[in-house]
């Protein structure tokens, strides 16, 4: 009979590549809430009716327009776009609260 030969030890962790542990990527489409009936002509759709990636005008012969625009311009001219952003959405606000558009 012969001895039994010493074998190696085995390591009690493995070395994984990247991403082994981790869940495949799902490729189902998100689920769409309200069903495939859902309209998003103008009559249903949410949100601005207007145009919001094209800066509000100004009401002529409005005060607060006037000043909303000056503040608007100042900040384009020196170059601080959160500023012009921030006048747009006060323009915004007060047409929507003052003027009823």
């Amino acid at each position: 009979m012969t001895a039994a030969r010493p074998t190696a030890p085995v390591p009690k962790t493995t070395t994984e590549p990247p991403g082994a542990g981790r869940r495949p990527f799902s490729t189902a489409p998100a689920p769409v809430w309200g069903g495939a009936e859902r309209r998003t002509d103008a009559h249903t759709a949410i949100g601005p009716s207007y145009d919001i990636s094209r800066p509000p005008l100004p009401v002529a012969g409005c005060e607060t327009c006037r000043q909303l625009a000056e503040r608007r311009a100042a900040a384009r001219a020196a170059f601080d776009y959160s500023a012009v952003g921030d006048a747009n959405v006060l323009m915004r606000s007060h047409h929507r609260l003052d003027h009823g558009t």
